[in-house]
């Protein structure tokens, strides 16, 4: 009887070291788990904020493209403008000049 009380604390114990490890164990695997994800996460919230700032960047840069293409074509008409209204007045001083020459002759 001694020697099956014996046997039981011996298993008791083996019993209660091995489910001891197996906790600790479990803890670490999950603990591992855990910290994997979290490289795993900010990996990934690295590589979208660099996918992101890339096409605001791009975006940005057509924007500007599409800004200075806009301010071109005003100035452009602005020139246009002008240079119709200079034709004007020079057409105009042309035919001052003209119907004063034919005057004097």
């Amino acid at each position: 009887m001694e020697n099956n009380r014996e046997t039981a604390a011996i298993l008791n114990s083996m019993i209660s070291f091995i489910r001891s490890h197996c906790h600790e164990r479990i803890a670490m695997i999950n603990k591992q788990a855990d910290d994997e994800f979290t490289i795993e996460k900010e990996n990934f919230i690295a590589q979208e904020k660099e996918r992101i700032e890339k096409e605001y960047v791009e975006k940005l840069k057509k924007d500007e493209i599409n800004l200075r293409i806009a301010r071109s074509k005003q100035d452009n008409a602005q020139r246009i403008e002008n240079m119709k209204e200079t034709n004007k007045l020079v057409q105009k001083l042309y035919k001052e000049a003209r119907l004063s020459i034919i005057k004097r002759q």
